[in-house]
């Protein structure tokens, strides 16, 4: 387990916008429990563990897992009030979202990616793009993507990450110079004005993985569709993501003791963690 360092008011939430309450957070941990303890995906032991740590996460005591929903949930309405407290209203904001074929995986290779390297290359693709000062908090989001014209399915971890508008001009721009383009991510960096805030900075640290669905391009009404991951593959993000703490999905970028706070609040995981993170290939 994780030394949790978020509040439990963190976890009380009321199911506002859409976002789904305490109670139907606990259902769908519960499910992962299921499916961690049906599956034949990667090592046993490993999945056990995880699903130990997921089933009791309750009030008083908290898991902190990056594979429990209501730790995530929690983490993301803590990053929700830390963007108010780094730049209040009515501070202008982007949103942006860096997809790299660099960070995607095939299927049942996602071990093979970790949180740390994909915080390297993001600053490392940041730097060479002539932002190495650009102030932001990022968060490492997970689709399952499938391209229905080639058939072809991979992990395509990405970035999301918000930021002022000041100091951020011309960063799509020379993101997309920098940024590798693939199949599965024709359009490698997106940035868009954030004009709701409660909606979009909550969707930029969204803690559950999706199956993305991408069909013909040449049609500019053929907008990629989005699902729940199915049960085989939400085993394996399970396993990936039960290697850290919800928190450990920030990136903070340059944001001086705002960061270092940030990075008090995670911790490394316990031996019990470590079991699905040396063992997750066996499946392959």
């Amino acid at each position: 387990m994780f030394n949790n360092t978020l509040d439990e008011k963190h976890y009380a939430g009321t199911g506002s916008r859409g976002e789904p309450t305490a109670a139907e957070l606990k259902e769908h941990v519960l499910e992962c429990v299921d499916a961690l303890r049906t599956s034949s995906f990667g090592d046993e032991e490993g999945r056990e563990s995880l699903a130990d740590i997921l089933e009791n996460c309750d009030p008083g005591h908290r898991c902190g897992s990056a594979a429990c929903l209501m730790c995530g949930t929690a983490a993301k309405r803590f990053l929700v009030e830390r963007v108010d407290r780094l730049w209040p209203e009515p501070t202008p904001l982007k949103s942006f979202a860096l997809i790299s074929p660099a960070f995607q995986r095939p299927l049942g290779a996602l071990d093979s990616i970790s949180f740390k390297s994909i915080r390297i290359l993001t600053r490392e693709w940041l730097s060479t793009a002539g932002f190495r000062d650009l102030k932001a908090l990022g968060f490492i989001d997970l689709c399952h993507s499938i391209d229905r014209r080639t058939g072809k399915e991979e992990w395509s971890p990405h970035i999301h990450m918000v930021t002022p508008v000041e100091g951020s001009e011309g960063l799509t721009r020379a993101l997309k110079a920098t940024l590798e383009s693939g199949a599965q991510a024709p359009i490698p960096v997106r940035g868009v004005t954030v004009r709701d805030r409660s909606r979009q900075i909550s969707y930029v640290f969204k803690p559950r993985p999706t199956r993305t669905v991408r069909y013909a391009t040449s049609s500019g009404k053929a907008y990629p569709t989005k699902h729940w991951l199915k049960r085989e593959q939400q085993v394996e993000s399970l396993m990936w993501l039960g290697r850290y703490s919800a928190l450990d999905r920030i990136i903070s970028i340059n944001l001086g003791a705002s960061s270092r706070q940030l990075k008090s609040s995670r911790t490394c995981a316990s031996s019990t963690h470590d079991i699905g993170r040396k063992r997750m290939a066996t499946q392959r």
